[in-house]
């Protein structure tokens, strides 16, 4: 991945800026795995209440077979490598998932794996708000050789052979000023969405008071 991939990212991002936090999420996942190769990725948002911290998985992509929107949690803090990600700030290079050291701090759990997919290697780096806080994590899924995407095996989607690769070193280098420009993005599209909702809500109230007003004032016609 070379510096002007990096430049047309962060050019990328940037024009985003009227789309919903769903919008950019998506578009941010699809195009971090073309610059990167990725098969598959997710991205996960942090969320907190009180004391308790961990990720939602806020867009899941993979073009080896079907995948629909998950509902689960991922706590962050050691364990779990979002999780750890999440809890560290660090970005996470692994070559195969099946091969971690046992005294790592975090693993990967094969019951998350998907029926007819399997997991060999992976990308996981945090995304920071302007304060440096981590507000979510992206987790980038089997890097295939070449320019075209296709696990060891057959695609179920598309019948081919495909053939794996794992992430280049350098790629932990370069993600640093997308992963805060990405993040600030996200950050800056939820406060939007948030903003639009109440607007939504206020427009709603008033529309319904003007309603009631109107109702008041026939009644009192009538009872004059």
């Amino acid at each position: 991945m070379s510096s002007d991939l990096v430049l047309e990212f962060l050019q990328f991002v940037e024009g985003q800026k009227n789309q919903s936090a769903s919008q950019l999420l998506d578009k941010v996942l699809q195009k971090s795995r073309l610059m990167t190769g990725a098969e598959a990725g997710t991205i996960f948002i942090a969320r907190s209440r009180g004391r308790a911290r961990w990720l939602e998985p806020a867009s899941i992509q993979n073009d080896a077979i079907k995948v629909k929107s998950a509902d689960f949690i991922v706590p962050i803090g050691s364990g779990t490598i979002a999780g750890y990600v999440a809890h560290k700030g660090r970005t996470v290079l692994i070559d195969d998932v099946y091969k971690i050291p046992p005294r790592s701090p975090y693993k990967f759990d094969p019951k998350f794996e998907r029926r007819n997919y399997k997991t060999h290697s992976m990308f996981c780096f945090p995304l920071r708000n302007l304060q440096n806080d981590v507000i979510g994590v992206v987790q980038l899924i089997n890097r295939s050789s070449g320019r075209v995407r296709k696990p060891e095996g057959i695609n179920r989607r598309t019948g081919k052979s495909r053939k794996l690769s794992a992430y280049p070193r350098d790629v932990e280098q370069l993600v640093a000023p997308i992963a805060r420009v990405v993040g600030h993005s996200i950050e800056r599209a939820e406060m939007l969405d948030q903003i639009r909702a109440k607007n939504k809500t206020l427009s709603t109230r008033n529309r319904q008071l003007a309603e009631q007003r109107a109702r008041i004032a026939a009644l009192q016609e009538e009872t004059e």
